[in-house]
């Protein structure tokens, strides 16, 4: 058994190339011979770093099967972090082909070999394929691109293992905050100030019960506040550690564009639900400030009957910090379920009794259907008044940056760009000229001799 638990410890780092050029940082842990790969998604301008709590329960938390562990990967999506930040409208599809593309560098998964030549007019499009057992787990925003990742591959005739969401929703009219937490989303978006950024998204991710007691894990004594030990860690984490609004703000936006303009419909979603066959775990926050649990309810509901769901009435959007230890127990027993093929009731039915946790669905009264009918109102409106509009503008105005400005840039750089920062800019232009002056000058003395 020593063999397979060095192989554990196997951590490297890298950089994909996505289908548009767009490079993805990612980092991988566990064993590279593992049937069993686990991809982890973050939410709207969150970097890797965030599923520190999760990386070592599934890196070194037991054997998915006999004689191997797991190996897993978590990434920057591409607009955060190491990643590139392209300016443009980014969407939850295009995300996820973000995801098949990194899969692909790491040999998750594989493309079929190109037809033979002259004989690929008339051929049904290839498709890819694994004998690896992919399970998906997304965050928030992650958790919508999740959503589309499993549809894209079921299209491409692979069925993933299992799939977890956590504190997400199915899109549609469900793009409005609570509007308690509306003023403080426009403060995080406008400051430029990045401790003042972070007093402020604490709050949003966390309850104010979390962060006013001690103990976070092996990070804060007892004589410190959560709250306290959280600003530090945020500090060193994208997007705030060396903000730039110059240099984000794309990403910034691009998040934005993919959360409110997600859609699943409940055919695509009950499609889903069929092909994992049970395979699925909804989890939702009761206090969440920026997804309401009532959205992951329905996300459960329309996933089908064999969805496990659970709720954690008491805690905030960061379930994954606040309940590290329920919330790892849930991660670990549902992978290892889906890549055993055996379940275990039990187990389960100890998780939905722990105190703070519950795996039943409310019902809703008349005053529940009632906001429920305003709040589709409202969000569709929002949608198609606002939504859309700003979504076209964005996209023509990244149809102009493209052509008009990264296409010289990549001539005057000579080699294809997807960003740009203003340090690269001014070393081309330095650069730029310095040639031309030196041509010119070449060219005078030419001419006087």
């Amino acid at each position: 058994m020593e063999g397979p638990k060095s192989n554990l410890l196997q951590h490297r780092k890298g950089v994909a190339v996505a289908a548009d050029g767009c490079r993805l940082a990612y980092e991988t842990s566990g064993d590279p011979q593992s049937k069993d790969k686990v991809l982890l998604v973050m939410g709207f301008s969150c970097c890797h770093s965030y599923w520190d709590p999760q990386k070592e329960v599934l890196c070194g938390g037991g054997e998915a099967e006999e004689g191997g562990g797991l190996e897993i990967c978590w990434f920057d999506n591409r607009g955060v972090g190491s990643s590139d930040i392209p300016f443009g409208r980014y969407s939850t599809r295009q995300l996820a082909a973000d995801c098949i593309s990194l899969m692909q560098a790491l040999r998750w998964i594989d493309s079929p070999p190109p037809p033979p030549s002259g004989r690929s007019k008339g051929l049904r499009r290839r498709q890819l394929h694994t004998s690896n057992r992919l399970h998906l787990v997304g965050w928030s925003l992650g958790g919508m691109i999740v959503q589309e990742l499993v549809l894209l591959l079921l299209d491409e005739g692979i069925q993933p293992a299992s799939m977890l969401l956590a504190c997400t929703h199915s899109g549609g009219w469900r793009i409005l905050p609570p509007l308690g937490s509306f003023l403080d989303i426009l403060r995080v978006a406008t400051s430029t100030n990045p401790s003042r950024r972070i007093r402020t998204v604490l709050p949003l991710h966390y309850t104010t019960d979390f962060l006013k007691s001690g103990g976070l894990g092996g990070m804060a004594s007892e004589e410190r506040m959560n709250g306290e030990v959280l600003h530090e860690d945020y500090k060193s984490r994208a997007p705030f550690r060396d903000f730039s609004l110059a240099r984000q703000l794309p990403g910034i936006i691009g998040h934005l564009l993919a959360t409110v303009t997600h859609h699943v419909s409940r055919r695509r979603l009950r499609r889903i639900g069929q092909n994992l066959e049970g395979r699925c775990i909804v989890v939702a926050a009761g206090r969440d400030r920026l997804i309401p649990s009532k959205h992951s309810h329905q996300l459960a509901d329309f996933l089908g009957e064999e969805t496990k769901f659970f709720e954690f009435e008491a805690n905030g959007h960061m379930i994954n910090v606040e309940m590290k230890s329920v919330f790892n127990r849930i991660l670990w027993h549902h992978v290892m379920e889906a890549s055993k093929g055996k379940r275990n009731p039990e187990v389960w039915s100890e998780l939905a009794e722990h105190e703070g946790s519950r795996s039943r669905r409310r019902a809703s009264g008349p005053w529940d259907r009632l906001l429920h009918a305003l709040h589709v109102l409202l969000g569709w409106n929002v949608k198609m008044f606002i939504v859309f509009p700003f979504a076209f503008f964005i996209s023509l105005i990244a149809l102009l940056w493209k052509n008009l400005f990264l296409k010289p840039c990549t001539i005057l750089f000579g080699k294809h760009i997807t960003s740009i920062s203003i340090s690269q800019m001014r070393r081309g232009i330095f650069s730029w000229v310095s040639s031309m002056v030196s041509r010119e000058q070449v060219r005078r003395r030419t001419h006087e001799l």
